[in-house]
Parts: C-alpha cells; structure tokens; sequence
C-alpha cells in the first residue's frame, strides 16, 4: 500500500490476510492498529482525500469479512459469536473457571519469554530448554513447558534496537514509509507480545505468535544500522558485531531446533547425536 500503486487492492488484502490469522490465533485481533501508521501515511502522501477513504474502507471490509464468518462459525458451534471455544477445551484443568490473562502473569512471562538461560550440555546438541515452574496466583507453573529465552539465546533480536536510525532517514528518500512500516510490524509485536505475556501458561509453540513481527523489526535494524555504519564510518566496529550475532543466532536457532524436536520424534535425529557422541566420547583401547 506504501510503496505500490495499488493501495486500495493491498489494504484490502493485508486486512483480509489478518482476519484470517485471527481466525488461527484471535489475540491476532491485537495486531489491527498495524494498520494505523500506513494509513496515517497514506493520508498524508495522498493527494486525493476519496482514495484514502478507500484504503481506509478496504482494510476494514477485509477484516470485517473475516471477522464475521468467525463469529458465524462460533454461533453455530458454541450459540454464541464471541466464545472462541477457550471455554470448552479439554486440556487436564476446568478451563471456564481459570484466570486466563491477568496482568499479574505479564512479569514471569516476561523473564521466561525473553530472559531464561538454555542449559548447556555435554551431548548433543550441546543446548537444552529447560522449564520453569511456578508463577504468581492463578498461574499454571505446572505446566509450562522448556523455552529458551529470546534475549540471551538469539542476540539477532537486539538489532532491534537500531530502528530509532530509521528517523533520521529524509522523507524525500522513502524515510516517512520506512517509518510507517517499522511503527506497523512494532504495533503488531506489541499487541501480541501483550497478549502472550499476560497468558497463564507459557509453552514454544506461543512463541510464533510474536516472534517472526520481532524478527522483522531485528532484519530492519540491521539494514538501517548498515547504512548508518556505511555513512558515518563505524562500519569496522558496527558490521563484524552485527555478523557476529547473526552467526550465533544461526548456530543457535540449529541447536536449539533439534532439542525442540528431539523431545517429540527423537529417532529422527537419533543417528545425528550417534555421530556426535562417536567424536566426543570415542572408547578408549587398551
């Protein structure tokens, strides 16, 4: 909608493609005020004031569309449009009558999510996710599951930090777009972070709810830090930091991938560890 010449048709679509996602996760609901910094810009680079009313109505429609075959959906399933099944689960405790978001979870989440250290190992694959039990009133530390935390296992996330560069890119070379996107995929990851901290359980899967919004915001503060580095001559210090955490981050992710899976399917990677444990602990002769 920013960059092509067809922003009604992909305001259309981009709320379409949310109600859908809404339809697989509704806290993706949270994710709507993306759509405010593009069409805050849009108004502004606009000059015809119906064509933005447009977009505006597009958004909207593709959404609402969505939004109104799943409340049909939840009508026919539960009588009611707004009850989204969370009720009826059937998942070991009597989910109507839990605390599902409180504020209070927002905090143990937050160290869980982002803060909690892998356990290193002598096998393979050398990383472990561990869970963490226990948690404020109403909280099911029970039954949290192993994550890793994102800030101290994956270090490409902090290129976020660098977005701020974005604000000093003139308007006249695409900055006020590059803006509007980073506020969008910013309020996307907010909402949803939000929601997911304040959930009473904490367990990976959870994880692509915000994840990949984090990780685009992390690739763009690596572009823009790129850029800063190549104009103000700290691309010796700036650029091989930014190699380095994309490096760890890539090793990481591996490693951290195969002890995900191999707590599910775990003669997939049986032959896999077999080598490795064949180099680190080879028998010794006598």
């Amino acid at each position: 909608a920013l960059h092509g010449n067809r922003p009604v048709l992909a305001m259309g679509l981009a709320g379409m493609c949310l109600g859908l996602a809404v339809g697989s996760r509704p806290t993706c609901l949270l994710g709507a005020a993306m759509f405010l910094p593009p069409l805050w810009q849009l108004r502004r680079s606009l000059a015809d004031r119906a064509r933005w009313w447009r977009c505006a109505i597009a958004a909207a429609a593709g959404l609402g569309l969505c939004l109104l075959a799943i409340g049909a959906h939840n009508f026919a399933r539960f009588g009611n449009p707004f009850e989204l099944g969370q009720n009826y689960q059937l998942s070991g405790v009597y989910e109507s009558q839990m605390r599902h978001f409180r504020f209070a979870y927002l905090p143990h989440n937050l160290y869980i999510y982002y803060l909690h250290l892998p356990d290193w190992t002598h096998g393979f694959p050398f990383v472990s996710a561990t869970a963490v039990r226990g948690g404020p009133a109403g909280y099911l530390g029970g039954w949290n599951e192993p994550i890793c935390g994102l800030a101290v296992t994956f270090p490409f996330l902090w290129l976020a930090l660098a977005l701020p560069l974005a604000w000093r890119l003139p308007a006249s070379s695409g900055g006020a777009n590059l803006r509007a996107m980073v506020m969008a995929a910013a309020l996307f990851y907010v909402a949803l972070t939000a929601a997911i901290m304040g959930y009473f359980v904490a367990t990976p899967r959870y994880l692509a709810d915000f994840t990949p919004a984090l990780g685009l915001l992390a690739a763009l503060g690596l572009l823009l830090l790129e850029q800063w580095a190549r104009r103000g001559g700290g691309r010796k210090v700036a650029m091989p930091l930014a190699a380095a955490a994309c490096l760890v981050t890539a090793v990481a992710g591996a490693l951290v991938s195969f002890d995900y899976n191999s707590r599910m399917t775990r003669p997939r990677w049986a032959n896999v560890e077999n080598f490795f444990d064949s180099l680190l602990y080879r028998p010794s002769s006598r």
